[in-house]
């Protein structure tokens, strides 16, 4: 009968569909690629000296060089609106990780050792993008390198250790620090095109900004 055809045809036509590439990365190529910008403090530094040397002290390493200047500089803060890694398709727009007098949940310290189920201790958790946290490797070989640590990676097996999740899944963002900032572009005109077509077609609603 033609609904059996039917039936028929649309299991068909779903058996033949491609298989998802789980490797697969990114986003198209973006038309324009502005550096970032963040909102830093009107003086001084976002974190001192001295509290980068008590970090260093509570963890037992020096941080890398490129990370520990962004630390100073930057600790704490956001993208000014949002940063896109084309290569990965990774969306930053939350505060990166500072240096607090007491636990908290952006403290450098304290958060990692939350984070310990996600990567081991060759990995420094130093923020969370959308999606997953951005690492810098600080022990081992290619110290000072950065890395992107998914929370659902579609690769994961039951069974395997962090150590089997971090060398199987982690995926390199920059050599160092100041190569994964270059990477990032900043408020890309492509984010505001795709975020117009959730709210139009329904999927999402439009939330004014106060302040």
């Amino acid at each position: 009968s033609r609904s059996r055809s039917r039936r028929c045809c649309g299991t068909t036509a779903a058996s033949r569909r491609p298989p998802v590439d789980q490797d697969k990365r990114g986003t198209r190529p973006l038309q324009d690629t502005r550096p970032i910008h963040f909102g830093l403090p009107v003086r001084g530094l976002s974190v001192t000296e001295e509290q980068v040397l008590g970090v260093e002290e509570d963890l037992g390493y020096r941080l890398p060089e490129s990370y520990r200047a962004f630390l100073k500089a930057a600790g704490g803060c956001a993208p000014v609106g949002a940063a896109l890694d084309p290569e990965l398709g990774l969306l930053v727009d939350q505060p990166f990780f500072t240096v607090r007098d007491e636990a908290a949940v952006n403290d450098l310290v304290y958060v990692n050792k939350c984070l310990r189920d996600h990567f081991t201790k060759d990995y420094l958790g130093v923020g969370f993008v959308q999606g997953g946290v951005i690492a810098v490797k600080v022990k081992g070989d290619a110290i000072g390198s950065v890395w992107f640590c998914a929370y659902d990676d579609a690769r994961d097996r039951d069974g395997w250790t962090v150590r089997e999740r971090v060398e199987r899944l982690m995926l390199p963002c920059g050599e160092d620090f100041d190569a994964f900032l270059l990477r990032l572009a900043g408020n890309p005109p492509e984010l505001e095109t795709v975020a117009n077509l959730m709210v139009d077609g329904g999927f999402a609603y439009a939330v004014p900004v106060e302040g």
